[in-house]
């Protein structure tokens, strides 16, 4: 069971934890310069061995193990907002997971592109 824990820096997001040790962050903002092309390039850059990399028109998603966890990242950005959460766990947890990770990739959309923003 995740439970907020924190904020994040400058309000912009909130970080859920549970015993094991996971975490679940989500976070955005207003975008000042980033490009998805940018931003995708340098996590393939960092993470050159990621299992599973992904691109779309606004969005990105990238899995990579490190350190006996894994790590899973969706991020949207346009011309004016960034959206992104991470999930990691630890890789014995993987077989629990890996599923709760695809539940959120599949349904996790930022409000500028669904119409439900709040400004």
């Amino acid at each position: 069971r995740l439970v907020g824990s924190e904020m994040c820096i400058r309000d912009s997001g909130c970080i859920f934890k549970d015993e094991y040790g996971s975490s679940f962050t989500v976070s955005g903002g207003h975008n000042m310069g980033m490009t998805l092309a940018d931003e995708y390039d340098m996590d393939i850059q960092n993470h050159p061995s990621a299992a599973y990399k992904a691109k779309g028109d606004d969005w990105y998603v990238i899995s990579y193990l490190e350190n006996d966890r894994i790590y899973y990242k969706k991020c949207f950005i346009n011309g004016e907002y960034w959206n992104t959460w991470y999930f990691d766990y630890p890789s014995w947890l993987a077989d629990s997971y890996n599923n709760k990770c695809a539940a959120i990739e599949s349904t996790f959309t930022p409000g500028w592109k669904s119409g439900r923003a709040l400004y």
